[in-house]
């Protein structure tokens, strides 16, 4: 990739004003979604939901969201949908443990992985 195509890679979701996350998605023997990774947030990610980064990467989201897989919106599965299917999904939603809502496009890079613009 030519230096400058890179750099606007990377300068991009760092400096977006919407949130962004990427993630890797953890499965089960089945393969069933059952939990996520913080790979890397941007700096409205931090505003809007209200986590630190220097406290969430590396950890998983059952970890950061306590209960989170009891959340009926299933942001688990959802994601996992994502990461495992390579299908985009858009939606609108509450975040109960978060207390706020959010308009969310998530995708998947590669297989296994997804980032979520909100």
């Amino acid at each position: 990739m030519p230096e400058t195509v890179e750099a606007i890679r990377r300068f991009l979701p760092k400096n977006m004003i919407n949130g962004y996350a990427y993630h890797k998605i953890l499965l089960d023997e089945d393969g069933k979604s059952i939990d996520y990774v913080f790979l890397e947030v941007n700096r409205a990610f931090e505003r809007l939901t209200g986590l630190k980064r220097e406290e969430i990467i590396g950890k998983k989201v059952t970890e950061v969201i306590p209960e989170i897989e009891k959340d009926p919106a299933d942001w688990i599965g959802v994601y996992g949908m994502v990461a495992i299917t390579g299908k985009p999904i858009k939606f609108e939603i509450y975040s109960r443990n978060l207390k706020k809502w959010y308009s969310i496009y998530a995708y998947s890079p590669r297989k296994g992985y997804f980032a979520v613009i909100f």
